[in-house]
């Protein structure tokens, strides 16, 4: 759906929630999801991308560790992994 401007949208607010909601849909396509197991996946995906106060996302120290340099992700098995945490942080950096 084409998406007109009235010039009534707050574009502050858009703006200030666009990381996030793209994190989200990140952490959505990343892996299959048909059961109830749990994963770590989304709080990492919000540290190492959303964090700026933790420094995760910026200001990284050499001896800090990356958990988006790996590419299996620990919780989900290879075979439903659809995107690795490499990708995602190459995706991220992209746009």
């Amino acid at each position: 759906m084409p998406q007109v401007w009235t010039g009534k949208e707050d574009i502050q607010a858009i703006t200030k929630t666009a990381p996030s909601s793209s994190q989200k849909l990140l952490y959505a396509m990343e892996a299959i999801r048909l059961d109830d197991e749990v994963d770590n996946i989304e709080k990492t995906l919000s540290l190492a991308l959303l964090d700026s106060k933790g420094g995760a996302s910026t200001n990284k120290s050499l001896t800090s560790l990356d958990p988006l340099a790996s590419c299996i992700w620990y919780e989900v098995p290879p075979t439903k992994a659809l995107i690795t945490p490499v990708w995602c942080k190459s995706l991220w950096e992209a746009v």
